[in-house]
């Protein structure tokens, strides 16, 4: 009896492990810097091209996640509004990490608010990409206020 409820469990395992076995290419740091590079140059078609057509954009706030974008169409029309409203909007980046398919880092992000006055936030950001490099899911965490003086580990 007990061989009956191992055997599927450890097929089970080994079918996920076989999922996971395929190696994302190497430069998903260079990837997360050019999407973000893209972003700053208001690049809508190239932030389009380096999605997958499952993409999805999460917020994750204390135990909810909320899915912002799904697909690059949303994605499209998402970031033609936010370039429109917010045309000052210019980000760097932390260092990013990489592990497997998941990159991460923290953004730094700066834009005019109310009275034209500068503004700084950051927020984490983690990414992940499919095996053919484009970006599959992207989780953002709560921005918060950023000191004026504190620059970026790595900029773009």
């Amino acid at each position: 009896m007990r061989l009956r409820t191992l055997f599927p469990a450890t097929l089970g395992l080994l079918v996920l492990a076989g999922q996971s076995m395929a190696a994302p290419p190497a430069d998903l740091d260079q990837r997360v810097k050019r999407f973000v590079q893209a972003a700053n140059q208001h690049d809508v078609e190239a932030m389009v091209g380096a999605v997958e057509p499952g993409f999805r954009w999460m917020h994750v706030e204390g135990e909810r996640i909320s899915v912002e974008v799904v697909g690059p169409d949303q994605l499209r029309s998402w970031l033609e509004g936010y370039f429109r409203t917010t045309p000052s909007a210019r980000s760097t980046l932390g260092a990013v990490q990489v592990d497997g398919a998941y990159a991460s880092t923290v953004e730094f992000t700066e834009y005019l608010g109310e009275g034209d006055v500068m503004q700084r936030q950051s927020a984490t950001c983690v990414y992940q990409f499919s095996e053919a490099g484009l970006i599959r899911n992207v989780w953002y965490f709560p921005a918060q206020e950023a000191a004026a003086a504190e620059p970026p580990a790595v900029a773009p």
